[in-house]
This record gives C-alpha cells, structure tokens and sequence, in this order.
C-alpha cells in the first residue's frame, strides 16, 4: 500500500473509528480505447479538496463522517490475476473488519475483484455498458468489457440491476435476456422514471447486503466526458441522483467509482466524481441507527 498524496477532502479521522474505508485502485491495464484512469484516484482527490463540504442530501457535513483514507493500492503495471488477487485480500479485509469500503479507481475490471472478497445479494450496476461480454479483445476473459460476465458467472449474484446502460453487442444483449439480468437503460428511465425508482427500492427492501459500482461512463458526456469510452443518451445528473438516493442505506457493503479518464476534460469529471463519493459517504452514515 502506496500513501495517497493527499487524503479525500483534505480529512483524516480515526482508522479505528471509520465506518468508510478509502482506497485508490489505479488499474487500467485492460483499457481498450481511452488509456489513463490509473491517474484517477489522485485527480478525484484533489478535486475533492476543492469542493465544499456539505452534503445536498444528508443535509451534513462531511466532516461528521468517520471514514479513513489508506491511500493506493498498488496495482500499476501488474497482470491482471495479480492485480485482482491483491484487491481481492484488500476487499475481504475490510468486508471482515465490517468496515464499507469506498474504492476509487482505475478501469471497471476492479469490481469482480472487490467483490470476490465480499458477501452480497445485491448488485447495483451505474453503466453505459452491459460489460457482458466473454472476451474481449479475444483470448481476454478478465477486463474492463467483461467484468460483469465474470461476476455473473462465477460470484452468482442473487440480484443483478444495470442502470443506464445503452451500448452493447449482440452477444451481450442475448445473454443479459436469457440470464433475466434487470436493465433499466436511460430511455425507459426518461419516461418511467417513478417506475424506475420503485423498482429500486422494491430490490433494496428485500436485500441484506448491497454493493453499487457506479461507472461514470453511465453520464451522458456533456456531464462527463473524461471516461474511458463516453456513450451519447447517457443519464443527467438530476437522474442519477433520484435513482441513487433509494439505495444510499445502511444496508450497502461497499461502493466502487471507475473509468475516470482525467485528461479528457478539464477537470469537472473529477469534480462530479469526488461530489458522488461525498454524498455518498453522507447518505449512508445518516443511515445508520
């Protein structure tokens, strides 16, 4: 473990006390289009340092809340069987010691890592991409456009949601049909909006232990276009907030941010990034008995 530069927000409490534990994975080894989210973990840090503090939301401040930043794993220039068994260890660490484990990376492929190491019923998905696929490029089973395949295939998920997802081939959709994966893709979104959120929190009710892994790519690239590979018809930011919100509960294990790209913007990919991790952390400690 590598220490950050500088910690989230500028904030350092307690490890002993931390209901959150932070942790930049920056891996992007399996990257297919838009190198550079390695160089995440430091970017959403640093933005985060320059926003203010309050939580729309929760209506408090993150100073209220106990987390711990440990700073970065390090994953850079490993293979990708040595770079998941490491976040693996890590993951099961935290998920032993009961602590809700905020992992800022790096491409989407840390997710089958983080929760290899978990036990969860319910996975929430924030994506343009369905990631279903069985290799890719070929001969690849382990990477960014397929994580949610190995997940699907060999964690079990009782209970799979992909939100806005709406970039996928073929094969994808097939699978994703025959394996009765619930997608909410952002047109449906638009127009039932209401129906999409209590489908949400119908899911959330009869869960024990739900993960989010929120891919920023699931914006439309007017909100973000610093990702790996930006999608047009993506969510807006009043959208994906009304779908977040019913899950921020006590109930969540832990949550993962990927695919932030810095330098394909000027930095407001970043920004939108560090504002999701702090009301996220907000939402879910204002949660807790």
């Amino acid at each position: 473990m590598t220490k950050a530069y500088k910690e989230f927000a500028g904030i350092q409490k307690s490890s002993k006390n931390a209901l959150f534990i932070i942790v930049g994975m920056p891996y992007d080894s399996t990257t297919t289009y838009r190198p550079g989210t390695r160089f995440a973990p430091l970017i959403i840090r640093e933005a985060s340092k320059n926003i203010e503090t309050n939580s729309l939301l929760a209506k408090i401040f993150l100073e209220d809340v106990e987390f711990y930043d440990v700073g970065d794993l390090d994953l850079i220039g490993l293979d990708v069987k040595e770079a998941l068994r490491r976040i693996t260890t890590l993951s099961g660490e935290a998920f032993d010691m009961k602590k809700i484990l905020i992992s800022i990376g790096g491409e989407h492929t840390i997710t089958y890592g983080i929760l290899k190491g978990m036990k969860f019923d319910t996975l929430f998905i924030f994506d343009a991409h369905l990631d279903l696929r069985d290799e890719y490029p070929i001969g690849i089973k382990y990477g960014h456009a397929t994580v949610t395949r190995r997940i699907y295939e060999e964690l079990r998920p009782p209970k799979l949601i992909i939100i806005g997802a709406r970039a996928y081939s073929k094969e994808e959709i097939d699978f994703a049909i025959d394996s009765k994966i619930t997608i909410l893709d952002p047109f449906f979104i638009k127009e039932n909006l209401n129906a999409c959120i209590k489908t949400i929190k119908e899911a959330v009710q009869n869960s024990s232990r739900i993960y989010i892994s929120i891919d920023m790519d699931v914006f439309d690239p007017a909100y973000a276009p610093a990702v790996s590979n930006p999608e047009p018809f993506g969510l807006s930011l009043a959208e994906f907030f009304e779908l977040l919100k019913p899950i921020l509960s006590k109930k969540v294990i832990g949550i993962d941010l990927v695919e932030v790209s810095p330098v394909y913007d000027n930095g407001i990919t970043a920004i939108l990034a560090s504002r999701i991790l702090l009301e996220s952390m907000a939402s879910i400690w204002s949660s807790q008995p």
